[in-house]
């Protein structure tokens, strides 16, 4: 078990490097069974905060909006390092913004905005700019014009894409710096889940569970 920082770096080096591109389908990706065999490494403390923040990045290990604010409220208030929680709002900025695209096009009440639920760092941004196209949030997220074009084209793929990437990115360009930390292992996780999730070409899945979670949330 993990007890040191040497041995996080060894944990590290022992994981092969990730393709420079997602779409490197050459590209040879450890299996679930051999990342857990490497996982298995992390002390307890550290597995556990793994597995909190996979269970609230990942739409498929969410049973239910409620749900999963519970988690997102409790994994935040407990989780000791500043990146890590950078890490998790930035996931969840992203897919309160998703939701609200898909929420305002679903629901065209005079209540719309106003019942509208998400990660408070842009839900009240958005409820004040609801009526603009990307929610006068560009500037900040300069993907979000694309992304609201796509979803509105009903061009599902190119959607899960351009989020899918937009992660696999961002994560590459925060992990400078990390290379044989704990933080590092997070990110290698989370880019994993990303290049699996890619792979075995899940997309309609995740939209169908986006949709699922989005639908729970108008009806109650």
């Amino acid at each position: 078990m993990i007890n040191s920082q040497t041995d996080y770096a060894m944990l590290m080096a022992s994981l092969p490097p990730h393709a420079l591109s997602l779409w490197d389908s050459k590209n040879k990706r450890l299996s679930r069974v051999q990342l857990d065999r490497h996982l298995s490494l992390l002390n307890s403390k550290d597995k556990q905060t793994l597995d909190e923040i996979q269970a609230v990045l990942l739409w498929a290990k969410m049973s239910s909006i409620e749900h999963g604010e519970k988690q997102i409220e409790q994994l935040l208030s407990e989780l000791n390092n500043s990146f890590l929680a950078d890490v998790v709002i930035w996931r969840l900025q992203i897919r309160t913004i998703m939701a609200a695209i898909r929420y305002r096009k679903l629901n065209q009440s005079a209540t719309a905005a106003a019942d509208f639920r998400g990660y408070e760092g842009v839900t009240s941004h958005i409820k004040k700019n609801w009526q603009s196209d990307d929610f006068t949030l560009s500037h900040r997220f300069p993907w979000l014009k694309e992304a609201n074009q796509l979803f509105n084209a009903n061009e599902t793929v190119n959607l899960e894409k351009l989020l899918l990437n937009l992660s696999w990115q961002h994560y590459e360009k925060i992990g400078q710096g990390h290379y044989f930390d704990f933080e590092a292992v997070i990110i290698y996780v989370l880019r994993w889940d990303i290049n699996d999730r890619w792979a075995k070409n899940d997309e309609k899945k995740a939209i169908q569970q986006f949709e699922k979670l989005v639908e729970q949330a108008l009806t109650n």
